[in-house]
């Protein structure tokens, strides 16, 4: 099989085209509405596996299980978080042993 990746956020899908071949996503949307369009993704990305969408917040990913994924991916999210610590602390429960975490973020100057 491939990676089990998990993006945070990824509203219309701007970096699935990035995945390996034969990953596993489960995206985690704040926003219920993207949940079609993603499954839709899945003709536009024929190298990769749409698995799960899970409607829920960085800092609370109830819906997915601990040491389930190898990757999270986020794209500017933390900005928008209520808590980076409950975000963080949440990623690392998510993440396999030996799991990856990559981020995209603002900075201030």
């Amino acid at each position: 099989g491939g990676l089990r990746i998990l993006e945070i956020g990824p509203g219309p899908g701007y970096n699935y085209e990035f995945y390996p071949p034969k990953s596993e996503v489960t995206a985690v949307e704040v926003n219920p509405f993207f949940e079609v369009q993603f499954f839709k993704k899945q003709a536009d990305h024929p190298h990769i596996n749409m698995d799960r969408f899970v409607v829920g917040f960085a800092e609370d990913m109830n819906g997915v299980p601990d040491n389930s994924v190898d990757i999270v991916v986020s794209t500017m999210v933390l900005c928008s978080v209520g808590s980076v610590e409950g975000a963080l602390k949440e990623i690392h429960r998510v993440l396999a042993p030996g799991g990856k975490y990559y981020f995209w973020e603002h900075i201030i100057e």
